[in-house]
């Protein structure tokens, strides 16, 4: 632990009194009405001072950045109060590191900064900075800073209320500082240009609502989008710990807490940046609430982690001597997971999401496109992968899939160059249920080797809720089939508005105890199934039977249908039989009713009687079981007439089929008034159970009018 003594100048980063109107007080024009809310006042995050001489720099320095300049990538504008006018190298200084945010951060509108250079009413206090409000962009679940909201929305002044969007203020009465732009260290004294650039830092978006007092940590009930990058060790999200509680309050103290943007953990070695939650109860000698420092807890990187490194820029204490030309690749992954555009060294990207704009309306299903390059690549588009994720409202992030990069953009190569003509991607969403969510895309660089190009839109998703159900009837669990297997049943999808809402069914069998599957095909889907139809009470369900065959080694598998819906456009069902075994020999079955004819007229009671056989048995018939059901003509439910168990002689099918094995294959049931009580027009089906199969492969129909 690094203790301070003596001096410990305060250097206030943010302050951040967000003042947001109320509701009606608004003289601002319709839509920025819907994103301001009451007024609320967010504490300072503080930077001590640390003594030691640091004589650390980070970053390029003002001979390399001459030598490479940087294109400016956002516009900037700085309000100087009269104080500057009396110390024109701290204007200077300042202009510094506005010019490194300008060529690091991306934003199609202006940034208007309100800077002044002031008795603060405290020696120690050297500076304070931050937005001058704060609103949602959209979906109302997530605040940002004036900057980033109007970054994200494309529209000046979306946000704040003032003349700025950041308010910076700086001790004029403080008497130690360097107002070098070089990025050499000069000891003994703080460099103002740092401190400039680290405020801003804050201004743009780097600070979060969480705090804690006496042991009981809270946020806001609509946090900052930093916070959702908030989590745990185990990667728990901190808007997850009830609010407030004093759980939160000890992780909010447990050098235990990170952030999980992605981009983030790009520029860390592919691991969540560690924040500020040490426990200052005992370290540091500095006043603390049961370990949690407002000002100094959370809304940083950790200090002992990072301090004088690449990345110490956005800790919370700033040694003597100690001098950042760059934010660091930290800050720069925590920002553009937050939404900025992001510049890094020797990159100069352009990118858009053409396809969905911002605020669309889509369907569950969707088609994602743009274009993205990075300008700073010596060939080809400087862009080799591009990634889809959404954030829900009030949810984490999730990632959706790689899109398709490298189709042919025209536009895109005339106006940037022909090397960068083959920038398009195409991304087909799907799966998402109804609701808000913002849609972000990160492409990764070939000149930086991260994904650090970004972008955002706002959508709204919404569309038939799906609901899929489905059957395998073919083959039966622990049951047989022939070496040739026929799996067959059906599948609808009742969220779909028209049609069976299914428009493929595929089959797979995998092997009892693991091996290789083997993908059985596409089944023929549409066949007719009446009684889907019926029990749904819709007739667009009728078309949704499938059925497919595949020959395969004998053995013991597990066969699974999987349901391709039209309302998600993703495979979203299955349905299995387990344990079904196959036999080397191929099912045959093959039946026929005798009597009575079609179209007879029967009194009650009469015989139904035929014969069944399945060629490909063994031995014996083939057959074990006839059941048979009266389907009466004019709708209403099947009734089971009964089974036959009990065969008998019939040489005349042994001869037909060719084997004396097949001479006992003969069944006769009676229809009488206990079994088919009411007259009226019928039809029997009967069903004949192979025990090749072990189900009932074959049936026969046949009318008869029954008095």
């Amino acid at each position: 632990m690094r203790r301070w003594i003596a001096l410990r100048v305060l250097l206030t980063v943010v302050a951040i009194a967000f003042a947001v109107v109320p509701p009606g007080s608004q003289t601002t024009a319709g839509s920025q009405s819907s994103y301001l809310t009451s007024a609320r006042i967010v504490p300072l995050d503080i930077v001590w001072a640390d003594p030691r001489n640091m004589m650390y720099s980070s970053g390029p320095s003002k001979l390399e950045r001459l030598l490479s300049p940087q294109a400016f990538n956002s516009n900037i504008t700085v309000t100087y109060g009269p104080g500057f006018g009396s110390v024109p190298q701290a204007q200077a200084a300042f202009q510094a590191a506005v010019d490194i945010w300008r060529s690091v951060i991306t934003s199609p509108v202006i940034i208007r900064v309100n800077a002044n250079y002031q008795d603060l009413g405290n020696p120690n206090i050297l500076g304070s900075a931050g937005p001058t409000y704060i609103c949602p962009t959209g979906d109302l679940s997530t605040y940002y800073a004036a900057a980033l909201a109007d970054k994200l929305t494309g529209t000046g002044a979306h946000c704040s209320l003032s003349a700025f969007e950041i308010n910076a203020n700086f001790n004029s009465t403080f008497t130690n500082w360097d107002f070098g732009t070089s990025g050499v260290p000069v000891g003994g004294k703080y460099n103002f240009m740092t401190v400039v650039l680290h405020e801003i830092g804050h201004g743009l978006g780097l600070y979060g609502s969480m705090s804690a007092t006496g042991g009981v940590g809270s946020f806001r009930s609509t946090p900052d989008i930093y916070d959702r990058f908030a989590v745990t060790g185990a990667n728990a999200p901190l808007l997850g710990f009830v609010n407030p509680s004093a759980a939160l309050g000890s992780q909010l103290v447990s050098n235990n807490t990170f952030f999980n943007g992605a981009l983030a953990r790009s520029q860390n070695s592919n691991n969540n940046p560690k924040l500020e939650t040490h426990d200052f109860t005992a370290t540091f000698g500095i006043p603390s609430d049961n370990g949690w420092r407002q000002g100094s807890s959370y809304s940083h990187i950790d200090e002992l982690l990072y301090s004088g490194t690449a990345n110490g820029l956005m800790t919370y204490a700033l040694g003597q001597a100690e001098v950042y030309t760059d934010p660091g690749p930290i800050a720069r992954g925590i920002l553009a997971d937050e939404g900025w555009g992001i510049e890094t060294l020797g990159s100069n990207p352009a990118f858009n999401i053409d396809v969905p704009g911002e605020g669309a309306t889509v369907a569950p299903s969707f088609t994602v496109s743009g274009w993205a390059i990075d300008r700073g690549a010596p060939t080809g588009t400087g862009v080799d992968q591009v990634h889809v994720y959404v954030t829900p409202s009030g949810g984490a992030q999730v990632g959706l899939g790689m899109a398709t990069y490298g189709q042919a953009r025209s536009d895109i190569g005339a106006a940037f160059g022909a090397q960068f003509t083959n920038s398009g991607f195409t991304f087909n969403a799907s799966g998402l249920a109804n609701g808000s969510y913002t849609l972000t895309i990160y492409a990764r660089s070939t000149v930086t080797g991260s994904f650090s190009i970004t972008a955002s839109k706002h959508i709204t998703v919404s569309g038939p809720v799906p609901n899929p159900v489905m059957s395998l009837d073919r083959p039966l669990t622990n049951g047989t089939s022939g070496s040739t297997v026929t799996a067959s049943g059906w599948a609808i999808d009742l969220g779909s508005p028209t049609g069976t809402g299914v428009d493929q069914v595929h089959v797979w069998a995998f092997p009892t105890g693991g091996g290789t599957a083997t993908f059985m095909g596409v089944a023929t889907y549409g066949l007719s199934r009446p009684d889907v139809g019926a029990a749904f009470g819709d007739s667009r369900f009728t078309n949704s039977g499938f059925q497919v065959a595949k020959t395969l080694t004998p053995g013991n598998y597990t066969i699974t249908a999987y349901l391709h819906s039209t309302v998600t456009g993703t495979f979203n069902m299955t349905a299995s039989a387990t344990n079904v075994t196959v036999n080397s020999t191929n099912s045959n079955p093959q039946m026929n009713i005798d009597a009575p004819t079609p179209g007879a007229s029967r009194t009650r009671p009469f015989t139904i009687s035929g014969w069944a056989v399945d060629a490909g048995a063994p031995s014996g018939p083939g057959i074990d079981a006839i059941h048979v059901y009266a389907f009466p003509v004019a709708g209403g439910s099947p009734i089971f007439v009964g089974a036959v168990t009990s065969f008998t002689s019939r040489p005349d099918v042994g001869a037909y089929i060719g084997s004396s094995q097949f001479n006992n294959s003969g069944y006769s049931i009676t229809v009488n008034s206990s079994n088919l009580p009411a007259p009226g027009l019928y039809d029997f089906y009967v069903f004949a159970r192979s025990t090749v199969t072990g189900d009932f492969p074959i049936a026969r129909i046949v009318r008869v009018t029954v008095s």
